[in-house]
């Protein structure tokens, strides 16, 4: 049998009250799993689950920030993080269709697994451009960077071809 996730939330049929988890989001968090491109992070995590009419309605909300790596100077940087939302369960027995805001649970399953919940929750709100900001890279990396760019300062010190200087007086009516 494998073993239950710290981030499991038991959804029972005889739920009378709200259930209610707090979950610190560390390195451990993010090293579990697999594909993740965020290194690290401190973020705290609250998940509230209760059981409505059609099945089970879980919110969470999560604060704090994550390091990923920069685009440019391939150094750490800290992107702060704030998200919340929720989803409802539903139970069924066999397959069944699900939605953006539903997830389809079978009724075997017991309850929900939150930590993939939680980090597309987190890497949804981290910028897809990972750059610091102005100033801030590695001023070693920068000057790598600034000598193996194209432009490294030979565009500039050549004069403009005249052929291109020839079409700037053509007119066009």
């Amino acid at each position: 049998m494998e073993e239950q996730s710290a981030y499991f939330i038991p959804l029972a049929q005889d739920m009378s009250e709200s259930l209610r988890r707090e979950y610190c989001l560390k390195d451990d968090f993010f090293g579990s799993l697999e594909g993740s491109v965020i290194d690290s992070g401190n973020l705290k995590a609250e998940v509230t689950a209760w059981k409505t009419a059609g099945g089970y309605h879980i919110d969470y909300a999560i604060a704090g920030e994550v390091t990923v790596q920069c685009d440019r100077c391939l150094g750490d940087m800290q992107v702060q993080v704030e998200t919340g939302g929720e989803f409802k369960v539903r139970v069924c027995i066999g397959a069944d269709e699900a939605d953006e805001d539903t997830i389809v649970m079978e009724s075997e399953a017991g309850g929900v697994d939150m930590a993939w919940y939680l980090y597309e929750a987190i890497a949804l709100n981290v910028p897809l451009r990972h750059v610091h900001p102005d100033g801030e890279c590695d001023s070693e990396m920068e000057a790598k960077l600034a000598a193996c760019s194209p432009n490294a300062g030979t565009e500039e010190d050549k004069p403009a071809d005249p052929r291109w200087d020839a079409l700037k007086n053509i007119k066009i009516e």
